[in-house]
């Protein structure tokens, strides 16, 4: 979490790789919910004021989830 915190210029990037990460099809459920509470901690510390740009992670996030959501839905 730190690291894309440190990074929040990337913000875009890092976002995408993360929900990318979050639909791997052979990914375990255990390794699954991993990253999800990553995305959280992410989300949840997107308002810190240490990395200006970590509010870019909220708007990504916002954006990209619910293709997440939805694919995990589906059989």
């Amino acid at each position: 979490m730190c690291w894309c915190l440190d990074h929040a210029d990337c913000a875009i990037e890092v976002a995408r790789c993360l929900v990318e990460g979050l639909l791997e099809e052979s990914l375990p459920l255990d390794e699954r919910v991993l990253r999800l509470c990553l995305v959280s901690d992410v989300l949840h510390n997107s308002g810190s004021s240490v990395a200006s740009a970590a509010w870019v992670f909220k708007r990504e996030f916002e954006a990209q989830m619910p293709e997440a959501g939805f694919a995990w839905c589906l059989p």
